[in-house]
């Protein structure tokens, strides 16, 4: 099964509870046995989202267990969403690609779950953040000589290694970013919260 296909299940399993709790509660509010387990039902949806990062880094983790086994670190990778260039700030149910990009014999990799590969050299490349919202954090990857694109996604980080508390503002998250791989980011939006 692709994991794209499993996280998509995970990512919308807290509103199947919470609908099927809400229409449990409005349904049957009489009857104090499905009251009850409606209840029940809503807050699992509650106390589920709050695991799904978790399980989001086992998909990951799965699927990129060699990679991540031969490491010198458990925080030398970070999970990642892609999305072809031009598209990233559209609405997607789920990203064009994910995967993760890793450190190893300081140079830098990307692999994606498609089975895409990429090896780049962290000094040749620029980093911009073009995200227009503070709720997607979008980071283009450049050639620092031609100002040219070298890979045709822009990124989404998510978390590094088991670390999985990484901030919510995009800008922030960029910042957190560049702080990971030891790079500078350039901002294209002015923000005043990054």
């Amino acid at each position: 099964m692709d994991p794209r296909h499993i996280m998509l299940f995970i990512a919308f399993l807290p509103f199947l509870f919470w609908g099927v709790g809400l229409a449990g509660i409005l349904i049957f509010w009489s009857n104090p046995m499905i009251l009850v387990i409606s209840i029940l039902l809503m807050i699992f949806g509650f106390r589920f989202s709050l695991t799904q990062v978790r399980m989001f880094h086992s998909v990951y983790a799965k699927h990129f267990k060699r990679e991540i086994a031969s490491l010198d670190s458990s925080d030398d990778w970070l999970a990642m969403d892609l999305e072809i260039l031009g598209t990233e700030d559209k609405l997607h149910i789920f990203p064009d690609d994910c995967g993760i990009i890793f450190k190893k014999d300081n140079k830098m990799f990307i692999e994606t779950i498609r089975g895409r590969s990429f090896e780049m050299n962290p000094a040749e490349c620029v980093f911009v953040f073009t995200s227009k919202t503070s709720l997607a954090c979008t980071i283009t990857i450049l050639n620092s000589m031609t100002r040219e694109p070298v890979f045709d996604y822009a990124i989404t980080p998510h978390y590094k290694g088991s670390q999985t508390e990484i901030p919510a503002h995009s800008g922030r998250k960029a910042k957190w970013f560049a702080q990971w791989f030891g790079c500078n980011i350039e901002f294209k939006t002015d923000d005043l919260n990054v």
